[in-house]
């Protein structure tokens, strides 16, 4: 279904970004290595900056109706006073 493949480009979307973030999933256990990490310089954070699933480098924080949350908040981390909630088409499954 339309659905499904949605999540799956997702997950190898943001795989794809979480090992250029020293992240990993790999047999279901997040793997973190922040040696030979090159943080991106972060731009304008309307909710500030949180630090990414390993601690390694800096991110925006992310505001209503953006991706968030699923295993290891590898979806992304709400900014301060917001809280995740499970949305099938916005939240990655975990």
């Amino acid at each position: 279904s339309v659905t499904k493949m949605v999540i799956y480009v997702l997950i190898i979307l943001m795989t794809t970004a979480g090992l250029c973030r020293g992240a990993a999933i790999v047999d279901g256990e997040l793997i973190c290595s922040c040696d030979d990490v090159l943080c991106q310089q972060i731009g304008n954070c309307p909710l500030g900056e949180v630090k990414g699933i390993c601690g390694c480098c800096n991110e925006c924080a992310h505001d209503v109706g953006e991706p968030c949350g699923s295993l290891y908040n590898y979806g992304g981390i709400c900014g301060v006073g917001l809280k995740c909630e499970p949305n099938e088409f916005k939240q990655l499954p975990g």
